[in-house]
């Protein structure tokens, strides 16, 4: 029960920075650029990439200093601190995966995610078998790293294969300037919502 409560409390506190990969950048890029966004998904790409790279440092600093009540054994442990560093790399298939879905969304072809999401499903389950198995609490989290990875991989790979899709990049900086302008309310909105929804976490 220990192990259970410190998993929910290690994704839950990572999760909270999850909106900040998403921000509304989806629905801003279909809507400004319809006709050409497999054009623009090379930049998305990018900068997700960009923002989940800066972000896991942030997010490992911020819990270094998370409280611990040692006595209580409440709060954040330091293995917990650890698993949350850890596991903040699943931000990097996140980025992957978010942005090849405004393709998925263009056309309309959700189904394509069926098989790499499956494929996904099982790299977790066979990992966090082993890691049970084996009794290492960290491999938990490294499962959801990999698998959030390999998803995004398959999905690309077969949207390469069967739609000649390709992350071209060009102008980076110039879109994403754009791209944060345009989508900062909504994207402020959406974590300002979850913030109040999961603080809790944070403050127990």
């Amino acid at each position: 029960l220990d192990a259970v409560g410190s998993f929910t409390k290690v994704t839950t506190f990572v999760s909270l920075f999850y909106l900040f990969l998403d921000f509304g950048f989806n629905s801003i890029l279909l809507r400004d650029n319809f006709a050409d966004t497999e054009k623009k998904i090379g930049n998305l790409t990018l900068l997700r990439l960009v923002i989940a790279i800066a972000l896991i440092p942030i997010i490992s600093i911020l819990a270094s200093i998370l409280p611990y009540n040692e006595i209580a054994g409440t709060r954040f442990s330091a293995i917990e601190k650890h698993a949350i560093t850890i596991f903040a790399f699943v931000l990097v298939g996140i980025a992957l995966q978010n942005s090849l879905q405004v393709f998925l969304q263009k056309k309309m072809i959700y189904a394509r995610g069926v098989i790499p999401g499956f494929v996904s499903s099982v790299i977790v389950v066979i990992v966090v078998l082993y890691a049970v198995y084996t009794g290492n609490f960290f491999l938990l989290f490294a499962a959801y790293v990999l698998a959030g990875i390999s998803q995004a991989v398959i999905t690309y790979a077969g949207l390469r294969n069967d739609f000649n899709l390709r992350l071209s990049v060009s102008k980076i900086g110039f879109f994403s300037k754009s791209l944060f302008l345009k989508s900062w309310p909504l994207g402020l909105m959406l974590v300002f919502n979850l913030l109040y929804a999961k603080i809790d976490v944070v403050l127990l």
